[in-house]
Parts: structure tokens; C-alpha cells; sequence
């Protein structure tokens, strides 16, 4: 074997195994390939909790090189490091490797899964694997909910106003504190959300992310009963199996605050009353800047403009005729793209549709590793230097990201097709000036997803990127 492979490492956070776990693993599949022959051109690495593909960043890079023919041969320990969650995760990556033709390198065994008894094999070890997993993790869930209703925290993060005490305790922060009685005390006294998301950042009190305060934020500090001195855990299963319990650590605020506090939320919870849509775009454009959704706002006798509401965001708005204008447009420029363009086998729409969630689900991880940078930046264990580099490389690879989810967008709208995509837009582009707001908005819903807006002073420039339901 003298083409070029590569090697896969993952240690579970969960399995007890030592930080040295993966470097032991590393030089055994080193010696491996010495042995066989094979070249060794990149090495996957991580260490993660949970079996779930979407939450394995370099697995799902993997998946994706894999695909493209990019490896000979993949070196791992064992079948079950490349995964033994459930069917549907564990298909995806034995049908990636089958149909790509690229071999599993182990110290026991080599498998190519175009072997029918090689697969039966894999089939049969992951099964046993599965099935081991499932019981680690009725084992692991039965002991956080003993934990919980132990009174501990179990949650990685501290909430606002806490800092970790031990691996399951809380410590009141009591600069953060003093900031959880304020937004408590602003709202029993009929402050809204908003208006103590802005009174805070006009304060300078900095957010946990060190941003403008949002009042999604303001609302999840309202709802969370760890202030008054309880414990929650969410099942990932089921909603309504939720445990509250009483919590070991001190509460910032007291039982009767925090009741009032609810009770002011469930008198605002209302269903809202049904008006009709002024807003041809309503609920589809994405501010680019900060991405929140747009609206539309009329000062005096100016025309209607649409803009972003997100404190401190620095979009600049735009008459919203104008935006609409320049939406109808993409999707004219999209119309006489498809007119011209025969339809393709199912199979590329398939495997679009694949690479394009393998591509959202590192999106969502890349925000995770930005994130995390800084979070090692705050903490002192990045320089400035190291983490200006690191952070620059990180937007690099968030931008190619983007860059290559919009080109597969374009490529799945393209693949659809022909007659299902291509009549609908023709519908729109027919039907769209005889209708109303509303009934304009709900032509536009029926064929985009969203609409991402950026506007600079560039020449008052504005981009518009549109992207449409998937097919």
C-alpha cells in the first residue's frame, strides 16, 4: 500500500481512558503503517463527548475526504472508534467507506467493506458495540439524574452570577450577582426583556460573551431556578421528564423573587392576536452582520425601510422596496439558470443534500472552536499573539465554510432541477406584483429559506444572498 492514507484518533470523554490514551494509540497506528507499508499523510484527532456524528467535528471532515476519494485507507485502533452510536449515524459512515472503496486499517484486521463477509464482520461489531454503548449510557443517565437529585450541578458551564465550586458545586460571584437582582428587581418592576438588555449595556456591565446584552439572555436568567437555589436537568429525550430539585449551593435570590418574577412571565405569555402581514419579507431576511431577522420600521413620512433592531449592530438599513427588488431579481437570475440546466440523477441531489448537513454541522462546530478560543484567551492560557493567530486562522476556515455552503446551496437548487423548484420560482415571478404584503410573503415562503443582508457605505453597496428551502 503506497497511496496516501491517513489515521484516526478519538478519545471519549466519557470512558475513563488517560490524557496519554491518544498518544499510545498514535504510535501504535504509526508502527502500523511502518509495517504495511503505508503512507501516513494526515491525522484526525479529538476528544469528545457522545457518539453523535454532528458533534465530532473531524469525523464528519473525515466522512467528507472520504467521500472524495481523498484516502487509500483510514489506520484506527479499533471498528468502533469510527463509531458505535446509533443506525443511522453508524450506516452513514459504512456506506461512506463502501461506496468510496476506502479500506479500514486495524491491528487486527484489514476490512474492505466491498467484501461481503468483511461487512457481515463490521455489521456484527457494531451491533455488540451499539449495544455496549447503549448500556454505558443508561448506566451514565441514571447516575446524573442520582446526581441531581443529590443537589449537585452537573452542567459543564456555570450559569451568570456562579463560578464552579469542585467538579459539581456553585460559588456565588458576587459581581455578577449584584447584576442577577438587578435584572430580577428591573423586572417585577415592569421592565421588559429589552429594555434591561439595553439598560445594562448602556451601563457597560459586560455579558458572560463579553457582547451587548440581548434579551434572550435577560429572559434565560429569568427562567432558570438555579437563582433561588434549585438544580434543573433537561432530558435529551423528553421534555416533560425535567427534574427540579433542591441545589447544594446558596441562592442570589430569594423564593418570594423568584415567584413573582414567574409569575410576571406567565401574565405577559399570551397567544398573539392574528394582524395582517404588512411586510412583504417578513421573517426571511437575516441581518449579516449580527444575525438577527430584520423588520421593517416608518419614521414619519419616509418610506419603509428595513433594518436591524440588534443593539450596537452596524448594518446599515435600506428602503425595503428596494431589498425586494433586488430579491426578485436573484430569483429571476436563478429562473433562467434552471430554464437552461437538464435535470441530474438522484444520486447527485443525494449526495449534495449529505454534503451539505455534514457542512452546517461544522459550521455550528467552527462558532463552538472560535468560541472556545477565547474563552482560553480570557483564561490566560492564550498569549495575545497566540490568539490572534489562532483566531484569524479560525475565521479563515469559518469564511471557506460559508463560502462552500453557499456554492452548495446553489448546486442543490440547480440539481432539483428542473420541474419542481423551476415552477414554483415561475409561479412567484408570475403571481408576485398582483398580490398583497401578505400574500406576497407567503409566495416568497414557499421557495426561501432566508435571505442574509449586508449593506456598507462602500457606495451604500448591498448584499444580498438568498437561500432557498431545501428540495
Amino acid at each position: 500500500m503506497d497511496k496516501a492514507s491517513c489515521i484516526y484518533l478519538r478519545k471519549s470523554r466519557e470512558s475513563g481512558e488517560t490524557d496519554d490514551t491518544l498518544g499510545k494509540h498514535r504510535a501504535t497506528l504509526h508502527d502500523l503503517a511502518k509495517e504495511k507499508g503505508i503512507t501516513v499523510s494526515k491525522i484526525y484527532e479529538e476528544i469528545v463527548s457522545g457518539e453523535s456524528i454532528a458533534k465530532r467535528p473531524q469525523m464528519i471532515e473525515l466522512l467528507s475526504n472520504v467521500e472524495d476519494g481523498m484516502w487509500h485507507s483510514v489506520l484506527c485502533m479499533d471498528i468502533d472508534r469510527l463509531g458505535r452510536g446509533g443506525l443511522r449515524n453508524q450506516g452513514q459512515i459504512v456506506d461512506t467507506f463502501k461506496d468510496s472503496g476506502t479500506l479500514i486499517v486495524t491491528p487486527r484486521k484489514i476490512y474492505d467493506l466491498r467484501d461481503e463477509n468483511d461487512a457481515d464482520v463490521v455489521d456484527m461489531m457494531a451491533f455488540i458495540s451499539r449495544k455496549e454503548y447503549q448500556m454505558i449510557t443508561r448506566r451514565m443517565l441514571s447516575g446524573r439524574v442520582r446526581s441531581i437529585k443529590s443537589g449537585h450541578y452537573i452542567t459543564p458551564t456555570p450559569p451568570y452570577g456562579y463560578n464552579r465550586s469542585g467538579t459539581r458545586g456553585l460559588a456565588i460571584n458576587e459581581t455578577e450577582a449584584e447584576v442577577v437582582r438587578l435584572i430580577y428587581e428591573m423586572y417585577v418592576s415592569s421592565s421588559g426583556c429589552y429594555k434591561i438588555a439595553r439598560h445594562l449595556s448602556d451601563m457597560g456591565i459586560p455579558s458572560r460573551s463579553h457582547g451587548p446584552w440581548i434579551h434572550s439572555t435577560i429572559n434565560g436568567v429569568l427562567s432558570n431556578p438555579v437563582y433561588c437555589g434549585k438544580v434543573r436537568w433537561f432530558s435529551e429525550t423528553k421534555a416533560k421528564d425535567t427534574i427540579i430539585a433542591d441545589g447544594n449551593h446558596k441562592s442570589i435570590i430569594s423564593p418570594e423573587l423568584w415567584q413573582r418574577a414567574q409569575n410576571v412571565r406567565k401574565n405577559k405569555e399570551h397567544s398573539p392576536t392574528r394582524t395582517k402581514i404588512s411586510n412583504p419579507l417578513a421573517g426571511l431576511v437575516v441581518c449579516g452582520v449580527c444575525g438577527r431577522t430584520m423588520v421593517q420600521n416608518q419614521k414619519g413620512a419616509d418610506a419603509t425601510r428595513l433594518v436591524c433592531l440588534g443593539y450596537g449592530c452596524k448594518n446599515i438599513s435600506s428602503r425595503l422596496d428596494h431589498v425586494e427588488s433586488v430579491i426578485i431579481s436573484e430569483l429571476e437570475i436563478t429562473f433562467g439558470d434552471l430554464v437552461i440546466k437538464p435535470d441530474l440523477p438522484m444520486e447527485n441531489k443525494s449526495r449534495s443534500k449529505d454534503k451539505l448537513k455534514l457542512l452546517m454541522n461544522r459550521k455550528a462546530e467552527l462558532q463552538k472552536q472560535k468560541n472556545h478560543i477565547f474563552d482560553s484567551y480570557e483564561a490566560g492560557v492564550y498569549s495575545v499573539e497566540t490568539y490572534l493567530k489562532r483566531s484569524a486562522q479560525k475565521d479563515a476556515e469559518i469564511d471557506a465554510n460559508k463560502a462552500e455552503v453557499e456554492r452548495t446551496e446553489k448546486e442543490l437548487v440547480a440539481e432539483a432541477g428542473g420541474k419542481d423548484i423551476k415552477e414554483k420560482i415561475r409561479k412567484v415571478l408570475e403571481y408576485y406584483l398582483n398580490f398583497d404584503a401578505s400574500e406576497r410573503n407567503r409566495l416568497l415562503k414557499t421557495i426561501i429559506d432566508n435571505v442574509t443582508y449586508f449593506k456598507d457605505k462602500k457606495g451604500l453597496r448591498i448584499s444580498v444572498t438568498v437561500r432557498f428551502k431545501p428540495v
